[in-house]
């Protein structure tokens, strides 16, 4: 009979030691097809900063017996700004991006903080998740797309009670709903910079231009500024245009920046690249 004791005693300890350490995030979203795109570019992804002012693995309180946990805090296996980094890499990663291993021959670079991770454990889960994220072109420096988004939620354990999978499955919810909110408004200007559009300029100046016609394409920074030539609109940067020769004035319109405008001169069967900088108001 001493060898099953000692086999009972040995499972006891590992299931006592498994409920006295930290919740390991599986980190295992939901496919999201709609945020694919439609050309793959590559971006090396900077570490996330904490700037929660508090303990790196701590996320909140538990005041309520668990299943597989003990302990009055919830303590997770990684930093809080790793977590973040990691659920991000994974959804650029099936968003379509390349991840760079380095700065160094990336199309963009992109970098966070986390500015709010908590979950607590109480009569209803609660959690807050506050993200604020940067994309860069690595070739410029120029600022693609920043922006902060954040999640909320809160729910009751259920009939079957709490478990590190159902609060590790919460946080995986939470903090893919932030990330795609963050992708959903960055992936279109992805698409409109040169770095993604730099196989349809290489296109584009091998095809010589229409007889008769020279070619404009005009890069801003900000992307997707409206051009204008005189009244007529003619679309948004970054824009190709096969003109007959001759002298334009074009002006870019963009929101919260000032109209800018210059003249261009098109030659006859040759490319011409026009740049243009815009100041905010």
């Amino acid at each position: 009979m001493r060898r099953p004791i000692c086999i009972f005693i040995i499972l006891l300890t590992a299931f006592i030691a498994g409920c006295a350490g930290p919740l390991e995030v599986r980190y295992e979203p939901r496919p999201e097809s709609s945020l694919k795109l439609s050309e793959p570019v590559s971006v090396f992804v900077a570490p996330f900063t904490d700037k929660r002012g508090a303990h790196p693995r701590d996320l909140g309180r538990i005041t309520v017996p668990l299943a597989d946990m003990n302990g009055s805090r919830l303590v997770i296996s990684e930093d809080a700004a790793s977590l973040a980094t990691r659920a991000y890499v994974r959804e650029l990663a099936d968003a379509g991006y390349v991840i760079a291993p380095e700065k160094e021959g990336a199309d963009f670079i992109a970098a966070g903080e986390v500015r709010a991770l908590s979950y607590s454990v109480e009569s209803r889960d609660e959690y807050s998740i506050e993200l604020a994220f940067s994309i860069f072109e690595s070739g410029t420096g120029k600022a693609v797309w920043s922006g902060v988004e954040s999640e909320k939620g809160s729910k009751f354990a259920g009939v079957m009670g709490n478990s590190r999978a159902t609060i590790s499955a919460a946080l995986t919810d939470g903090l893919s709903k932030a990330i795609r909110k963050a992708l959903a408004k960055s992936n279109p200007l992805i698409h409109n910079t040169r770095a993604s559009y730099a196989p349809a300029k290489e296109a584009a100046t091998a095809a010589a231009p229409p007889e008769g016609t020279g070619r404009l394409v005009i890069q801003s920074s900000p992307v997707r500024a409206r051009v204008y030539m005189g009244d007529v609109y003619y679309g948004m940067t970054p824009l190709s245009l096969d003109l007959g020769p001759g002298v334009y004035e074009i002006t870019l319109k963009h929101k919260g920046y000032k109209n800018s405008g210059e003249k261009v001169s098109v030659r006859p069967r040759q490319f011409t690249e026009f740049e243009m900088e815009m100041l905010k108001e």
